[in-house]
């Protein structure tokens, strides 16, 4: 065989490794920062009411009554106001800084208020952040009486 066909087959073998490789690594680092496997979205800027509504967990009809704070479940902590937006985690950047629990990521969820109504978002937390029990999987609209868990500490909208 010639020289240069072997050199041509030698690259083209380590073309489809590195190839390997990287789609291997893509599909790790895919599952660690989200294991659930779907990715989140975050509601579009200038996104019109229209399509808001038809996402899962959007408020279906105005409520009267807006959520202003979230209280602590377990009397534990301080009523905290909400803001225009607000991040929840260990890191001391973050609105609500949760530092003695090990279950809470860095920045674990935001809060905030898009087209009248408040959201909450997972930000590719390890354990999830949960909302009446339930683990979210893309941004969900907040209503009164709602709990909203991240690790340990949960909160009653109201």
């Amino acid at each position: 065989m010639p020289e240069q066909l072997l050199t041509v087959l030698n690259l083209c073998v380590l073309a489809l490794l590195y190839l390997f490789f990287f789609r291997v690594v893509r599909a790790v680092m895919t599952e660690v920062r989200d294991p659930t496997g779907t990715r989140s979205r975050r509601p579009r800027r200038g996104a019109s009411a229209r399509s808001e509504a038809k996402r899962p967990g959007a408020p279906l009809t105005p409520v009267a009554t807006e959520p202003r704070t979230l209280a602590p479940v377990g009397g534990v902590g301080a009523n905290v106001t909400l803001q225009s937006e607000m991040t929840i985690g260990r890191a001391p950047t973050c609105t609500i800084v949760i530092s003695d629990d090990s279950y809470v990521s860095a920045v674990h969820a935001r809060i905030y208020r898009r087209d009248g109504a408040w959201w909450v978002e997972d930000l590719g937390s390890t354990n999830g952040t949960v909302v009446n029990a339930a683990k979210i999987t893309s941004p969900t609209a907040l209503r009164l009486g709602d709990r909203l868990g991240v690790g340990a500490a949960e909160w009653l909208v109201a």
